[in-house]
Parts: structure tokens; sequence; C-alpha cells
């Protein structure tokens, strides 16, 4: 049937004019014997056609259209009404998604409008949701009149998105009631979802951090967090060689998807640590718009921080007053800052300093009872290296399992005053490391131990002052300062009298046991922040040595900290310096009781003392008047000791008065100067006045005196 401009299109021209001229002549069961029944399915026969269109690619966003007759118009539907001559039938659907986009997972809802847009009554009409993967029945009504309306509504849960559009149409199918022909009409619903994309950068530092002044290669990962796809996915590396320089390209990235990269640094020999940085962008493959993420990470080199100390003895700083001093340097070895450098002291032999008070060092405390057990010996204990003072160290065998070294029996004891330190100093094998290492001490019971390591050693009950738990075992291969507070031990107020150093497996080598005050051991000298290669001196003096010391014996620590990785540094050193040389002699002479007689020999007497601080020897007291052979022989004469000592000499002829001088001569232990004295008297004889008279006289007269 043909139609003029003026009158209203047929059902074959309405069917051309709503699709697209993909779908002409659409009846794929044209000349079926079954075509009126198929006609008659309705809503079925829309919903396979439907998919049929779903599954061409030509279709346009609305789609109507008829299934006509084989030859002519076919009769009314029963109870229909209304049939005109050139009547048509029509469905115009209009779909609005909601006004709140939903990400992914969520449930989009949208409202719709069915119009019977046509001339003739349609019946059996249903108004469905079809996904790919599911459809629902939105609304059913039995009949709609032309010009008639019908408002629905439904929902869908937004898919994962593969594309940036959830495939969803809305199907309205129903067969008018003239010809019993079924129509359609389809609705794509294209609703925005909302995308949430987004970039997430990982950056992973070299497990062996590479040395200063070499290239950092840092690993990284890029990941598409975010529930769409990204197009154009750049990493740059902003502070390369090359800032900006591309390190990673990918075309696409879908959500959960990954992509791996590299970005290199070089560092200067001074660095510690070296700061890498990425920034990385994609687009967003539904919204267009580019997003932006950057990360960032600080790789730790393998920093090698140097402290070193000396001593240097030095004369001029000892003092009038006896007390003696010595000048130190402290020197950064290294390639990076050091700060809060201090150096501590320890005193050997009674000093009344400041600092640690060492109980032995170079030998044990006399008359001690030295001992070992599991393959340990005294006898190879004492070691030139590694040492840490002195001339020798105490030195375990290699052994496995329990071994140690011990004294007991010292008479003079090392007694612990309340909040002080018990101090030990530790060097353990590199080749060789121990599992446990442990420290006894003895006041008349051996429950006085800290373990640092495993607690393997079956000794006391872990966490008691018999058993005191210290971390983790000392850095191996270099001097460590072991620090034991005498309250976790149960030692304050206590005078021990021996120690064990114990082992479980490995080797250690022991130096410089002593005590320190209570509190933070006050420094002798510090120093804030000490450069790369720079070095720093201070002179000590005001130590007063104890009397009799012919030099003294100094432990010097210092620690400090590398500025950039926060680890805590040692350095050690000791030395002896001797004391200036203050050995003193003396001797008086007094007059006897008895004054000689002229033709006897003249008595003397006297007394050698040592005013001095320190003892001397050889002492030898001689007499001018009585030749080389000494009145007086000392093998060894005291700080304050004296002997007295006597002596004669024949009174020459014709002499009224005569002088004679004692001299005392003895050698300085400290040092092996020989000092002298002398002392002179003044003899003189007792005046005796005699007259004598004598003449000759005749035989038997007397003469007169």
């Amino acid at each position: 049937m043909e139609s003029s401009a003026s009158s209203p299109p047929t059902m074959k021209s309405i069917a051309s004019l709503n699709r697209p001229p993909a779908f002409p002549g659409l009846d794929p069961f044209r000349g079926s014997p079954h075509r009126e029944r198929i006609a008659r399915l309705g809503i079925g026969w829309a919903l396979c056609m439907a998919a049929f269109l779903w599954m061409s690619s030509a279709f346009g966003p609305i789609l109507a259209g008829t299934v006509p007759s084989k030859s002519g118009p076919a009769a009314p539907l029963p109870g229909a009404a209304g049939c005109p001559e050139g009547g048509f039938p029509g469905l115009t659907l209009s779909v609005v998604c909601s006004s709140n986009p939903v990400t992914p997972g969520g449930r989009r809802t949208f409202t719709g409008t069915l119009v019977n847009s046509g001339s003739v009554e349609i019946r059996n009409l249903s108004i469905s949701r079809v996904m790919t993967d599911a459809s629902a029945t939105l609304k059913v009504q039995a009949s709609l009149l032309p010009g008639a309306s019908v408002f629905f509504s439904g929902d869908y849960m937004v898919p994962a998105l593969e594309s940036c559009q959830a495939q969803v149409r809305v199907l309205a199918a129903g067969v008018e009631a003239c010809a019993g022909q079924a129509i359609f009409a389809i609705q794509p619903l294209d609703c925005p979802v909302l995308t949430a994309p987004r970039l997430a950068l990982t950056l992973a530092c070299p497990l062996d951090p590479p040395a200063p002044g070499s290239e950092v290669v840092c690993s990284g990962v890029v990941r598409n967090a975010g529930d769409v796809t990204l197009r154009q996915v750049v990493v740059n590396d902003p502070r390369g060689l090359n800032p900006g320089a591309v390190v990673l390209s990918r075309d696409r990235l879908d959500p959960g998807e990954s992509a791996t990269f590299a970005v290199r640094m070089p560092s200067a020999s001074s660095d510690c640590d070296v700061p890498l940085a990425v920034d990385a962008s994609g687009v967003d493959a539904c919204s267009g718009l580019r997003i932006f993420e950057s990360g960032a990470v600080r790789c730790r080199l393998a920093v090698v921080g140097g402290l070193e100390i000396s001593q240097t003895c030095s004369e001029d700083a000892a003092a009038p007053d006896g007390t003696a001093g010595y000048d130190l340097v402290v020197r950064n070895p290294g390639k990076v800052a050091l700060t809060a450098v201090e150096v501590l002291e320890s005193q050997a032999g009674g000093w009344s300093g400041r600092g640690t008070e060492l109980w032995f060092d170079d030998a044990l405390p006399e008359g001690v009872n030295a001992e070992a057990s599991g393959g340990d010996s005294w006898a190879s204990a004492s070691v030139s290296s590694p040492r840490l003072t002195g001339y020798s160290a105490w030195q375990s065998s290699v052994a496995e399992g329990f071994h140690q070294l011990y004294f007991t029996g010292d008479a003079r004891g090392f007694s612990i005053a309340e909040g002080e330190v018990l101090v030990a100093h530790v060097f353990l094998d590199p080749a060789h490391p121990p599992r446990e290492v442990m420290l006894q001490w003895l006041d008349g019971s051996w429950e006085h131990r800290a373990y640092w390591g495993e607690n393997l050693l079956p000794f006391g009950i872990d966490g008691t002052p018999a058993l005191r738990p210290m971390g983790a075992l000392p850095k191996v291969g270099e001097w460590v300062r072991l620090e034991i507070p005498a309250s976790l031990l149960g030692l304050e107020g206590r005078t021990v009298r021996g120690v064990a150093m114990t082992l479980h497996g490995g080797r250690a080598t022991w130096d410089a046991f002593g005590k320190r005050p209570g509190g933070e051991e006050p420094p002798i000298f510090s120093v804030p922040r000490l450069e790369p290669g720079q070095s720093v001196s201070f002179r000590r003096i005001g130590l007063r040595p104890p009397a009799g010391a012919c030099a003294f014996t100094t432990l010097l620590s210092a620690r400090a900290t590398v500025a950039c990785s926060g680890e805590t540094l040692q350095a050690f050193t000791s030395g002896t310096c001797p004391l200036p040389s203050r050995a003193l002699i003396e001797v008086t002479q007094s007059e006897p009781s008895q004054p000689a007689m002229p033709g006897l020999s003249q008595s003397f007497q006297g007394t050698v003392r040592n005013p001095g601080p320190v003892a001397v020897t050889q002492v030898l007291v001689l007499h001018n008047r009585t030749g080389t052979q000494p009145l007086l022989e000392i093998p060894m004469l005291l700080p304050g000791e004296s002997r007295a000592f006597s002596g004669s000499f024949p009174w020459p002829a014709d002499t009224c008065r005569i002088s004679g001088t004692v001299s005392v001569g003895a050698t300085d232990t400290c040092g092996g100067r020989r000092v002298f004295d002398s002392a002179t008297a003044l003899h003189v004889l007792p005046a005796i006045a005699q007259l004598t008279v004598a003449r000759d006289c005749p035989q038997g007269r007397m003469a007169l005196t």
C-alpha cells in the first residue's frame, strides 16, 4: 500500500521509518505455514527479535517494527474495536537515567514512558530490561489504546566495566489488535557510569644497599588500582640524570593489571642515602581525563662510618700540685658526618677522677685462683691480639657448647656501691661467634648473672638477678663495652671476689673489667658534630694519681652517631703515661752524747728517710771520713719510711775541730733516676788546759809540779 505526503504512513512504511535501512523486509518467517501462529506469540516473538537485533551491530538508538501478514490484513482479533482503513500500529519508548551516577557494582535506577503512538490498539504489552547476562520484566499490561501511555521504572547492577557503557536495553513488545501482528520498540539505556580511575605506585630499594658513590637501582610497580581501563600510561623519573625521562610506557592498563619498571640514581661518595621519585599518569578510557600519581623513596647506602681516638702522653700536662693529664685526638676518618661525639674515661689503679674504675685489666687480681672448664685454659688466655688496653687480654678457646674462664678468691675484693654500673669489654670472634655470652659475679654466691643472645646455658631463672637477659649478642668483630646496672643483679652494696666469662660455642676475648658511677656516665669531652676528615683535640688535666704511682693508665672510649643512619659507633684506645719523677731521699746527722777525746775515734749517727711519694731502691749511705765502705745499704725504702745509721772515724792528731759529711744516694723506682742528699756535722774537741814545770833538785829534795 502506498501513501501520500498527506496521508498517515502505512504499517509497512512506519516500520521502515523507524528502523535503519539495514533491516528492509524484516520477516524471517515470510512464507512459513506457521506465520499466523508465530505472529500471535506476541511477547515471545518480540524477545526473539530483540535478541536478533542485539547481535547486529547496525541497529540505531531506537528500533520499532512489525511482522506483516502473509497476504493482506488479517482479521481483527476478537473484541478488537476501531480498525480503521489505513490504521497503523506504533510504539514510542523513552527512558531517563536517574541523576545519581554510580560506580561499577552499584545499582543504577531509571524511569521511562511507553506511548501507543499508532492508530490501533496494542495488546499483551510487556516492558522488559534486557542485558547480556540477565533480563527482567518491568511492566505487563493487557491493552494500550492509541494515544495512551504507561509509566515504568527499574534498576540494574552496573557490572565491572569492560567498556565504558553497561550493555542494557529496554524492550517494549506487544501485538496490534487489528492484524495480530507483533510490534516492538527497543531503547538503548546508556546511563553514565561513575568511574574511579586510580594509579598506585610502589618503589622498592635494593635488598643489598650499594656503597656510596655507586649507582642505586630501585625497582617499581605501577598498578591500575581503579575500576576503569587506563590508556597512555606513562611513568617518568623527575630526578635522575635526565629529569623527566620515561621509564615505562603502556598503551593500556586494565583494572587490577600492573607493570614493572626500574629507576636509576647515582650517589655521591659522601651520601648516606639517595632519594628516588617517579611520576605516573594515565588517561581514563571512559571520561578521557588524565590522572596523576607520584611516588618517592629514600634508599640507604652501605655507609661505613668511621671513628678514631688516640692518646698522647704530655709532660707539660702535669701540674705542680701533683695532678697529671694527657692529650687526646678524636677523628672522623669516614665519609659521613658524625653527631653527638663523646669521650668516656676509665682509670686504673685507684685514681680519684670521674669515669670508670677498673678492677683488673692486664693482670688478674693478686692471689686469685684462676680456673677454666669446657676446654678453655688460662695458660693460653693472655694474648696480644686482639686487645683493648695494655699488653694482654683474656681469650677463650673455640669450643662447642658450654665453656668458660673464671677466677675466685680475690682477697681484697671489688666493692660495688648503690647505683653503680658493672663494666666489661668483649670482642667476639667473627669467624666463630658464640650463640650466648654470659658474665657471672661471685660475692659468696654465683647467682648474679647477665647474658646476651640465646638463653642456652643451664643457669639461674630467666628474668631474675640470677639470670638477667641483656638483649642481642654484642656486635662481632669489634670491641664492645658491656654495661650492667648492679641493681639488676642484686650486687649493690656487695663485694665481688670472682668473675666467670662464660660462652655457649664460639670464641670471645675479654678485657678491662670494672665499674662506673650510676646514671648517665659524664663524658670528659664532647663535640656536637664532626665532619668527614675532621679531627678535634683535647687536653685532659687534673688527674690525681695514687700514692706511689710511677705512671697512669687510661682506657678511653669514644662514641658517636652516624648523622644519616643513626648508627652508633664506638672506638677505644688506651695508654700508659709516665709521671714526672718525684722521688726524694733525705739524710740527717746528729752529735753523739759523748764527745771524742784526743787520740780516740769520733763517733756519729743519723737517719735516712724517704719523704717522697714513690719508693726508692739501692739506698747507700756513705761518710767522707770512713772510706768507700757504705755505712748502710737498703734494698728499698718505701714512701715515709726511715732507717737509722751510725759510725765512727779516728780523730787526727794536732786537730781541735773536724767536719764529717754523710751522703746518701737512691734510685727512683719509676724512672731509674738517682737522687741524692747529704748532711755535714762539725766535730770539736773539748777544751782541757795543762801546764808542767820541772827543775833539778839536790839529792833528797822533791820536785814540785
